[in-house]
């Protein structure tokens, strides 16, 4: 999303600054919803018995659509909170001489999300040509990394992940 980058300038021009950027701001939002966590507004989830839904067709991930261009949010009426539920898909990746893996990340507990607070490992770029192109796009969460899990983790050992998996790549 090439138009965040922009927002801070527009909060800065209404005046919103850290010290009232909780008064001025709608609230952040859940970002991961777990199986396990109770919904106070009845709202149903659809993941069930807390087990990733991962759909293969003939060995290779299908995406219907873009994570970006489907609406997972679902407003309850009560409180205007909205819950999102995610996608979960496991790609290998094979590192490509003159692309490695062909992504970039950012996010990480030492730098997070600039707008949002978040601290998830997210996909910033997909390099085209490269070996991730088509099976990862930008801003997807990365939850693992060969059997490794991403939660609350700092940029560098992402990245050290990444690094020490050799040619192929689990994420």
């Amino acid at each position: 999303m090439k138009y965040q980058k922009y927002l801070t300038v527009l909060q800065m021009a209404i005046g919103v600054t850290p010290s009232n950027r909780g008064s001025l701001l709608p609230l952040k939002r859940k970002l991961w919803v777990t199986p396990s966590s109770e919904n106070p507004h009845g709202a149903t989830s659809t993941v069930s018995q807390g087990k990733p839904s991962l759909r293969r067709i003939k060995g290779r991930l299908h995406r219907s659509k873009s994570l970006d261009s489907i609406d997972f949010c679902e407003l309850t009426s009560t409180a205007m909170e909205e819950t999102a539920i995610w996608e979960q898909h496991t790609v290998t990746l094979h590192r490509a001489p003159g692309f490695g893996f062909g992504i970039a990340i950012s996010g990480g507990r030492d730098n997070p999300h600039f707008q949002s607070g978040e601290t998830s490992i997210v996909i910033s770029d997909v390099l085209k040509g490269g070996p991730a192109e088509g099976q990862l796009q930008e801003n997807d969460r990365v939850a693992m990394v060969n059997g490794v899990s991403m939660d609350n983790v700092e940029h560098a050992f992402a990245v050290q992940q990444l690094r020490k998996s050799g040619k192929n790549a689990k994420i």
